[in-house]
C-alpha cells in the first residue's frame, strides 16, 4: 500500500467516524423527550395535531433562562383524552427524579417532573367548561435549579 492510498484510507476513516459522532449526538439531544411516556401528547400523536397550540423554542433564544429547548402543547381535552394525558404524566414521575403532582377527584391537576439531569416536565390541567379541560404540557431542557423554573412560571 502506498503512502498516499494510506492517507486517503485514514481521511475517510476518520470522516466516518465524525459522521457517526455527529449522528449519536443527534439522536441523544432528541432521546431525551422521545423517551418520555408522555412524549407521544408533545409531538401530535394523542390528541390530533389540528387541535393544539404548539410552541418550540430552541437554542439562543433562551440560553439566557438556562434553557437550550422548550417544547409546550396546549389543547382543550375531553374527559377521556385528559384521562389518557394523565396516566402518561404519571407514568412518567415514577420514574422522575424529583416529582410534584396534585390530583383532584382522581384527576391529573398539575405535575411539574425533573426526569433527568437537564430534563423538566409540567402539567396543568383545568375545567373549561362544557365537561372539557384546558391542559398544558411543557418540557424543557436545560441546566436550572427548580427555584428558577418556579419564578419564570410566577410561582415562587
Amino acid at each position: 500500500m502506498s503512502p498516499r492510498s494510506s492517507k486517503n484510507c485514514s481521511n475517510k476513516m476518520k470522516r466516518s467516524l465524525i459522521t457517526l459522532l455527529l449522528l449519536a449526538l443527534c439522536c441523544l439531544a432528541q432521546g431525551q423527550e422521545g423517551r418520555l411516556k408522555s412524549g407521544p401528547v408533545l409531538q401530535g400523536e394523542v390528541i390530533p395535531e389540528s387541535r393544539l397550540v404548539e410552541t418550540l423554542v430552541k437554542g439562543h433564544d433562551i440560553e439566557d433562562l438556562g434553557l437550550t429547548l422548550f417544547h409546550s402543547v396546549r389543547f382543550t381535552a375531553t374527559p377521556e383524552e385528559l384521562a389518557t394525558v394523565s396516566r402518561l404524566v404519571l407514568e412518567d414521575a415514577s420514574g422522575a427524579l424529583t416529582r410534584r403532582t396534585v390530583l383532584s377527584g382522581g384527576l391529573l391537576q398539575s405535575a411539574f417532573l425533573q426526569t433527568s439531569r437537564s430534563g423538566y416536565l409540567a402539567f396543568q390541567s383545568k375545567p373549561s367548561g362544557s365537561g372539557q379541560y384546558a391542559v398544558i404540557l411543557v418540557y424543557m431542557e436545560g441546566h436550572v435549579t427548580e427555584k428558577q423554573l418556579r419564578q419564570m412560571f410566577g410561582k415562587n
